[in-house]
């Protein structure tokens, strides 16, 4: 059985409920942290499907992190020999742009609990497959993508139309967080709160920290491992899943 290969854009931004997944079903996986100088492979075809992570870095912040360079090339092989692909937040966003999407500041950012809707062909794609539209999630996101010529788009939001897309038959991206719990939460807000200067995402974030919604979490922890269920048996075709 071929691993899957998880590729970290910044060390505190890992695979949460998606790990717990994996190890459940006992499917192996690797962990490569690019921000801590992890090489990445070769080429891809040594993995079952690949998973590219989130970050507060922009696509092409290159310069200051060049590791976004070969990592667009790495998903354009990815995409040239059909891995299973799925790309979370800044992962979206880098399947965008080697997929020949623009990524640009969205109007409004997105922090916090949120709710996405599918559109007509995500209600019909294999990825949301016994999901419910709408559909609870976690965001924190300041940019948005183009949606790649001739990919399906999958789901929308009131402040951020393109939340998800298709791009071939094995490759997605979610603009929004499914992976993350009330601790990576805590987590985050600690880590990136010293480092915000918009009045009102402070404020967000702050409530976040001191009023964290485990019910919330708890429903987009069962919509995570139902996806994972969808992607990793249905799409990558690791087995049928107990979830």
């Amino acid at each position: 059985m071929k691993p899957v290969l998880f590729l970290k854009n910044i060390a505190i931004e890992g695979p949460g409920t998606i790990l717990s997944y994996l190890k459940r079903e006992s499917i192996p996986f690797e962990i490569h942290d690019l921000s801590a100088g992890a090489p990445l492979p070769d080429a891809p075809n040594g993995y079952g499907a690949v998973i590219v992570l989130g970050g507060p870095m922009n696509v092409d912040e290159e310069e200051r992190y060049p590791y976004l360079r070969q990592e667009k090339r790495f998903i354009r092989q990815c995409l040239e020999q059909k891995i299973p692909f799925l790309g979370l937040c800044l992962g979206s966003q880098l399947l965008a742009a080697a997929a020949g999407g623009a990524v640009r500041k969205n109007d409004h950012s997105e922090i916090g609990w949120m709710e996405v809707e599918l559109t007509e062909a995500g209600g019909k794609c294999a990825l949301f497959k016994g999901l419910p539209s709408p559909l609870a999630v976690f965001q924190w996101h300041g940019d948005t993508f183009d949606i790649p010529a001739g990919s399906p788009h999958l789901a929308k939001s009131a402040l951020c139309r393109h939340q998800a897309f298709q791009v071939g038959e094995m490759a997605f991206g979610l603009q929004f967080h499914l992976e993350v719990g009330i601790e990576d939460i805590a987590d985050w807000g600690r880590e990136y709160l010293p480092l915000m200067n918009n009045a009102e995402e402070i404020k967000i974030v702050r409530n976040m920290l001191e009023n964290p919604d485990c019910k919330k979490a708890e429903q987009v922890k069962k919509t995570a491992l139902r996806l994972c269920g969808n992607f990793f048996a249905r799409i990558a075709g690791y087995g049928r899943s107990s979830s």
